[in-house]
């Protein structure tokens, strides 16, 4: 039971809206500002906060959902990410992530997707931050779901099964790793192409053919049969150089954040099937993924006490 500190969650997708419903359930307080789906909070332990912009967040969080005591601690939840335009709040809601800001020091700890770029507790009076998206049991957890979305889309682009397809995996950290162990139980012949000698160790180690990316012209004959390419790399790696050599079937997936780690203009200038898959966790399992994010929430605030 978590019932010492007070949630003010706001805006997200369906996964947020879950995450609430489990902070809730484990005894917790929580406000739901704007959420994605009302409909799964009524009838919830949690409280609904429509039109919050209208109102004004500091007047809410100082007014009608203030905290019942000064000695309880008080959170508040940002999305995952904070912001996909770098103005309002992500998701169904007009908060702005300045509006958000300004109130920070009103709140002991500052949760979201990304939220160390806006913020960091290096001053003394700052609130605790904790960026879901640099932690690495959150990323662990979620790596699963990405994998499993990640194939999911890449079969709708294409006529092919994974099983007894050429699978190309750029990168090898954690999403890279899941993905590749799920290609390859599947039937997929796995690829991994990334440029620390540690990752292609690794990779041979388990078995996958690996490659580096300084050596592409000499792997012209092994990437001319790859049906699949997933790039997991947030960085401009997957370009001319590996498109222009794929089968002339080839689908391109690309899970890494934004911008992402593919040209896509040369997908598009040549007819490559691709799609820029991102937030697969909140999409293809928002209810797990709520549950990951509140699992990570409440056990940042037990060693934040």
């Amino acid at each position: 039971m978590d019932m010492d500190c007070v949630y003010y969650v706001v805006g997200g997708d369906r996964r947020s809206c879950y995450m609430s419903l489990s902070l809730a359930e484990k005894g917790s307080n929580v406000f739901h500002f704007d959420p994605y789906d009302a409909d799964l909070l009524r009838h919830s332990p949690v409280t609904i906060i429509s039109g919050a912009s209208g109102v004004g967040f500091r007047r809410l969080i100082e007014g009608e959902c203030a905290s019942p005591s000064v000695e309880m601690l008080k959170a508040i939840i940002l999305p995952v990410p904070v912001t996909r335009d770098g103005e309002f709040v992500n998701g169904r809601t007009l908060l702005t992530v300045n509006s958000i800001l300004e109130c920070s020091k009103e709140f002991d700890i500052v949760f979201g997707g990304g939220i160390g770029k806006y913020m960091s507790d290096t001053n003394e009076n700052s609130p605790y931050v904790f960026d879901f998206l640099a932690d690495d049991v959150v990323a662990e957890r979620n790596a699963v779901a990405t994998a499993e979305g990640a194939v999911c889309d890449a079969e709708e682009l294409s006529d092919i099964n994974i099983d007894g397809s050429v699978c190309l995996v750029t990168g090898f950290g954690k999403c890279a790793r899941v993905l590749a162990e799920r290609l390859a139980s599947w039937g997929a012949d796995v690829i991994v192409m990334a440029r620390r000698p540690k990752q292609r160790s690794d990779a041979a180690l388990i078995g996958y053919k690996v490659m580096s990316f300084e050596d592409i012209p000499i792997y012209r004959h092994i990437l001319s049969e790859v049906d699949f390419c997933f790039n997991t790399v947030p960085a401009r790696v997957v370009c001319e150089d590996i498109l222009s050599l794929l089968s002339r079937h080839a689908v391109v997936i690309d899970i890494a954040s934004m911008p992402g780690g593919v040209d896509f203009d040369y997908c598009k200038e040549h007819d490559i099937p691709y799609k820029h898959s991102l937030g697969i966790p909140g999409k293809l399992s928002p209810k797990t993924s709520g549950m990951i994010l509140a699992d990570a929430v409440v056990e940042a605030v037990s060693a934040h006490r």
